[in-house]
């Protein structure tokens, strides 16, 4: 489990999958510290470091063999927030076009996320419709990409553990 203590570079380098090789752990440094320069010393809604939240998502993801990527992705899916001033050119131009879209995809998918709720909040229940469009458009943001979900799941996960009081 992604404890405060085990919250920095260095843990994640340490727990890369073996596929990962020097030139990857260069590429996930470089993305920890864009992340952490853009998003300066701000705070999420529940008082944790915009960079120590990448930082664990990419922790709880690590684990699971995934690619170089998808790890880069983790480091920088709230990077698209108005705070930081950060393009999607700007993640296209630094990490390429997979990360870029990844991202964009992940920014994409919270939004439609916090559109949900607040329907669901001033609506109350959601019929069979509006659950079918939920689903299309879910589907049309990940765009066959899993990793899109796996991330949103590591991202929620994070957020529970430390509603919990777990990190």
């Amino acid at each position: 489990m992604v404890t405060p203590s085990t919250l920095s570079l260095k843990n994640l380098l340490e727990i890369l999958p073996s596929n990962i090789n020097v030139t990857a752990q260069h590429r996930i440094s470089e993305a920890y510290n864009f992340a952490k320069t853009a998003h300066g010393s701000l705070t999420r809604e529940s008082g944790e470091l915009y960079i120590d939240h990448d930082l664990a998502v990419a922790q709880i993801m690590a684990p699971l063999d995934v690619d170089t990527d998808t790890l880069i992705t983790c480091l920088l899916h709230d990077i698209l927030l108005p705070h930081t001033n950060v393009s999607v050119a700007n993640v296209e131009q630094r990490f390429g076009s997979e990360v870029s879209s990844l991202v964009t995809s992940l920014n994409k998918l919270q939004e439609y996320a916090q559109q949900t709720q607040y329907t669901q909040k001033t609506k109350g229940a959601i019929d069979k419709h509006e659950l079918e469009v939920i689903r299309q458009a879910i589907l049309s943001i990940i765009e066959g990409d899993i990793r899109i979900i796996l991330i949103r799941m590591a991202d929620c996960l994070q957020d529970l553990r430390k509603a919990s009081g777990l990190t």
